[in-house]
């Protein structure tokens, strides 16, 4: 019983602690109702260009994350599975 208990509180942990590791900072920029002129459309266009590169990254570095996490956790659950057929 507590063999079969193991696998899911082990997922469990893995994806809790994926989740409490990932949180995006991005900020999105501020959108005027109207623009006074075009130093601040310019402004405001390097501004969301900024966010969406943060976003992108975060992104990026999460599928990473989240990779490298389901590798190690089907190797874990590999292992698991050899040791409880071997009992």
């Amino acid at each position: 019983m507590i063999k079969r208990l193991l696998i899911p509180i082990l997922i469990l942990l893995s994806i809790t602690a994926l989740e409490a590791k990932t949180i995006n900072y991005c900020e999105a920029p501020m959108k005027p109702a109207a623009f006074s002129n075009k130093a601040e459309v310019k402004l405001y266009d390097e501004s969301a260009k900024i966010y969406e590169n943060c976003i992108k990254k975060f992104i990026k570095n999460t599928n990473e994350e989240i990779q490298e996490k389901t590798e190690v956790l089907n190797k874990t659950i590999e292992e698991w599975n050899k040791f409880v057929s071997e009992q």
